[in-house]
């Protein structure tokens, strides 16, 4: 006997909604709507023309380890569009001025100490109280603390507050000082869980990695991105599926979920009629409907928090107000191109020419700019000769007074800062302002409890699950797995 055809609804058309729809829609009797409020899919991943070539406006890369998004990309059929980074070179801004980062970092954690010595970014001293962290007991207490903390007791303050903060900070626009360890960073938790000297169990994680599915030819590049952006793959999983008879529905905000027998009822929101009839800032809107509800059997939530606190207070009043407590952080994304014939001086900062993917700013140093990319320089392909281009992130977690300033503002005094540390003596001949508001979710200590809470709290209302960053960590992986992870644990509900 047939199985009945159920009709399963996706709120958001970012990378976690849509990995969710595809996962949902390769199993035999799904009938798949993705809902999303504005005028295009992707989210946070977003591929726009700059001065003639596409760049792009957030994430540029990612993570390859454990294999996934790579997979997921070769399925699509982006295999000649995967593209490793010419150089992983790191440095660091201190003391107006750039220093390479040590090698042999794990997420900031030095695997030989002693080879800190010499380094200008860590005293003998510090290096000396690091390498203690081989000899250290074991660190008792099992509950959930600071990454800041944890990096502090076991290798010191120099190392927590000059290579671990800016990374894990850059990585996650916050502060160490605020991230909890179990679900920001949660290798450090295994490390620890593995071995008494945190050094120790992250080496012996390293000596056995995941290969990810490859084959045994070599370790993978730790990065890779897609020839003309990351938008590549919003646009090969919206093909895909549309090829499965996929409902997309743009310009469509979900104002309320409902339980409407053994499924639910999704209400567009009152007066949300903007994207109707044709075009909104210059692109052709597709996929519209003009009902007012929809009819589902199980829902996959893929928003923000607060967004989706919004969707669900009326099924769970708890769920929705734990959903709120989730604090968020709001970044900017500067793009601009330099003449470096005519703007790079190297004898007025003492510098070397930019060579390597780009440098960190710990937040130590004050500064509006929290991580600087070389992508020229990084990105052969988008390079041309005689000039540098450059994408430079600001704002972090309680610390958006930059982001007050307007677009000119910014661009400014962005450039004021890289002149400081890089010598550019001109303006750059073009730029770009990319805000995105409220972008990065901030994993506090125990965010993991609060998730769960989360979980039983919405799960008890029916068929419906979670997915995006809020949850499974920031980065296209953590989301990727986010959307996989909720689709199959719908399925197996329905």
């Amino acid at each position: 006997m047939n199985r009945p055809v159920r009709r399963v609804a996706v709120l958001g058309g970012g990378i976690s909604g849509l990995s969710a729809a595809h996962r949902l829609v390769s199993t035999p009797g799904m009938e798949v709507v993705v809902i999303e409020a504005s005028n295009r899919l992707g989210g946070k991943i977003k591929t726009s023309d700059f001065d003639g070539r596409q760049v792009d406006e957030a994430a540029d890369a990612f993570l390859t380890r454990g294999g996934q998004v790579e997979g997921l990309c070769r399925e699509l059929g982006l295999d000649s569009q995967l593209v490793t980074p010419a150089t992983n070179r790191a440095w660091l801004w201190k003391g107006d001025r750039l220093h390479s980062f040590p090698l042999g970092l794990a997420l900031g954690v030095p695997l030989r100490p002693l080879s800190l010595l010499g380094s200008p970014l860590v005293s003998p001293r510090g290096a000396l109280r690091a390498a203690a962290d081989l000899v250290m007991p074991r660190t008792t207490g099992s509950a959930d603390v600071s990454v800041a903390r944890l990096v502090r007791r076991r290798l010191g303050v120099e190392v927590s507050s000059t290579l671990v903060e800016p990374l894990i900070g850059g990585i996650n626009a916050g502060r160490a000082e605020c991230l909890g360890v179990s679900a920001t960073v949660p290798r450090f938790a295994t490390a620890s869980e593995r071995s008494s000297s945190l050094i120790r169990g992250l080496r012996s994680e390293i000596a056995t990695p995941s290969t990810g599915g490859r084959a045994a030819e070599g370790p993978p590049p730790p990065f890779l991105g897609l020839r003309r952006g990351m938008e590549q793959m919003v646009h090969a999983l919206e093909s895909t599926l549309r090829e499965h008879g996929t409902d997309i529905r743009l310009g469509w905000r979900v104002a309320a979920a409902a339980r409407a027998g053994g499924g639910w009822i999704l209400s567009r929101q009152a007066g949300d009629r903007t994207l109707e009839g044709g075009l909104r800032d210059g692109i052709q809107v597709i996929g519209h409907h003009p009902t007012d509800t929809i009819l589902a059997d199980g829902i996959v939530v893929a928003l923000p928090a607060w967004e989706a606190a919004k969707v669900l207070g009326g099924v769970s009043p708890l769920g929705s107000s734990l959903l709120g407590a989730i604090p968020y952080a709001s970044v900017a994304m500067l793009t601009m191109s330099y003449d470096s014939s005519m703007s790079y001086d190297s004898s007025s900062s003492g510098q070397p020419a930019p060579v390597g993917s780009g440098f960190l700013v710990p937040a130590g140093e004050h500064r509006s700019v929290t991580a600087c990319s070389w992508t020229s320089s990084k990105w052969p392909h988008l390079g041309r000769p005689g000039e540098l281009l450059v994408r430079a992130s600001v704002g972090r977690w309680r610390d958006g007074a930059a982001l007050m300033l307007s677009d000119d503002a910014l661009v400014k005094a962005v450039h004021r800062e890289l002149q400081v540390v890089m010598g550019l003596a001109e303006p750059p001949t073009a730029s770009r302002v990319t805000r995105w508001d409220r972008a990065f979710p901030q994993f506090g200590v125990d965010h993991g409890d609060l998730v769960a809470r989360i979980t039983r709290a919405i799960g008890a209302t029916g068929p419906v699950e979670l997915a995006g960053a809020a949850y499974g960590g920031v980065g296209i992986p953590s989301c990727v797995q986010s959307g996989f992870g909720a689709a199959d644990r719908l399925l197996a509900r329905l």
